[in-house]
């Protein structure tokens, strides 16, 4: 796009003035690409020049955070993130490239839960599949942009320019990205509850039709030509306070979206990353071979690199540490700084010191998480924490404090599709037990009047706060 077009046709394009986008752009994107090349812009030809110079220099980790058209390939991964530091993971590498590449699977998803490191996975994945892909385009989900949205964005990016529908799509999303920051600025302004996310009314008045006539687009362009496309933060299009993979209310259109890429045949392949399964994939994996999901668990013995690089003391104490933290990257990043700054680098010292989990920062993490739970699997989770070993679904439900083994079935499903618990297989039965890192959370941060208060059955009214007393589980 930048290559191909002048700042007069990308203004006549955004419906803006000449003027006013070359100012934007000073203030922004020159500063940026000057930052990077280390060289000054005189005129809106450098960028290009510049670009590709900065691109025959840098490692090859470093395209995918570009805008691109190469002879590999058209590339859009500005969204992607910085994967030069990277640890272990070989095998699941390993496993995304063959079924992405040699089983031509057309959607495969990366799940996990929060800080297990699926977005830097796939950023890590992408050079070595860009020889493989005609297109890759990745985009961010966590700011849950409406369905048409994306559509009329993946339309543009990988239709031939010579489309005559390209035009109205490119219409239709600039006018969906108009129409939302109209939205967004208004409700700022009468200062709606921020937390509500949910769609403005025009969204939910777009006929389905519309959408339908989308994912049919959409499906030409992957039949056309082999296109990776990568979908980050899935679970952001997913109602909060309920079971796992339930969309939020106009967001339904995701699943059938997801259905017909699973479905229907083509070429390419769409990528995606969740803390939430979606129930499409789980339904199709079941029954399409070219539907996969990969769950990122612990990082193992391949977490000690990691603590090598930040200096910490005792390797021999590395294993301990890294069972502790369930082996998550970005829990054990957040406890090395403490361990650096306050036990003057020594594993054994913190240890020693903590019986109980530190979480430090990584504790928001976990609240978000556990925050967007229905209140069965609060219910479940806190039942789970208050013992000790793993326990049987007969002596769960004795123990849980409802009369419906129903719903702790239903809540154990969406728990584990969430990766919030692990289940062992014995003889005859099977054995639930939370994850390490949210047992310590409602240890830590759940006064026992809240754990009262949740595990009274049928009491759907219960709202946690972030910021509670500390007090241990008795």
């Amino acid at each position: 796009f930048l290559c191909d077009c002048s700042p007069s046709e990308i203004a006549a394009e955004l419906h803006r003035d000449c003027n006013g986008l070359r100012v934007d752009w000073s203030r922004g994107l020159y500063r940026y690409i000057e930052t990077l090349t280390g060289k000054s812009i005189k005129s809106w030809k450098d960028i290009v020049i510049l670009l590709a110079e900065y691109r025959s220099h840098t490692p090859v980790d470093i395209p995918k955070l570009m805008i691109s058209t190469t002879s590999l390939g058209k590339i859009d991964c500005c969204e992607a993130v910085d994967a030069s530091v990277f640890y272990g993971r070989e095998t699941e590498l390993t496993t995304l490239k063959q079924w992405m590449v040699e089983e031509r699977c057309r959607v495969v998803a990366v799940r996990g839960m929060a800080g297990m490191g699926k977005t830097k996975l796939v950023s890590k994945l992408i050079p070595s599949l860009q020889t493989e892909f005609d297109y890759i385009i990745w985009r961010n989900l966590s700011h849950a942009p409406p369905l048409i949205q994306v559509l009329a964005d993946l339309i543009e990016f990988l239709s031939d320019k010579q489309d005559k529908k390209l035009e109205n799509w490119r219409v239709i999303n600039q006018s969906i990205k108009m129409l939302t920051q109209s939205f967004i600025s208004a409700r700022e302004k009468s200062r709606i509850n921020s937390g509500d996310q949910n769609l403005p009314f025009f969204h939910h008045q777009i006929q389905p039709q519309l959408i339908a006539e989308g994912i049919r687009e959409l499906i030409k362009c992957l039949q056309q030509h082999r296109c990776l496309i990568i979908l980050d933060g899935w679970e952001a299009l997913f109602q909060p306070q309920t079971f796992a993979g339930k969309y939020r209310p106009g967001y339904e259109g995701y699943g059938q979206f997801l259905k017909q890429i699973g479905k229907l045949n083509h070429q390419s392949c769409l990528l995606l990353t969740t803390t939430e399964v979606p129930k499409t994939v789980t339904y199709l994996s079941d029954v399409q071979a070219t539907v996969r999901t990969l769950t990122l668990g612990s990082l193992g013995q391949s977490a000690s690199r990691l603590l090598q690089k930040r200096g910490l003391l005792n390797e021999v104490k590395y294993s301990d540490l890294i069972k502790k933290y369930n082996g998550n990257p970005q829990a054990l990043q957040i406890v090395s700084k403490t361990i650096n700054q306050i036990f003057g680098n020594r594993v054994d010292e913190f240890l020693a010191r903590n019986s109980q989990l530190f979480l430090g920062d990584f504790r928001e993490r976990i609240a978000e998480q556990f925050n967007r739970l229905s209140t069965v699997e609060k219910q479940t989770l806190l039942t789970l924490a208050t013992v000790e070993t793993p326990i049987s679904l007969k002596n769960l439900t004795n123990e849980f404090k409802s009369d419906s083994t129903v719903e702790l079935m239903k809540a154990l499903e969406s728990l584990e599709r969430r990766s919030l618990i692990s289940m062992i297989q014995g003889l005859q039965d099977t054995f639930y037990q939370p994850c390490p890192l949210i047992q310590a959370y409602i240890h830590k941060n759940l006064n026992q009047k809240k754990l009262n208060d949740l595990l009274l059955p049928h009491n759907s009214n219960v709202i946690i706060a972030e910021e509670v007393a500390i007090a241990k589980v008795q």
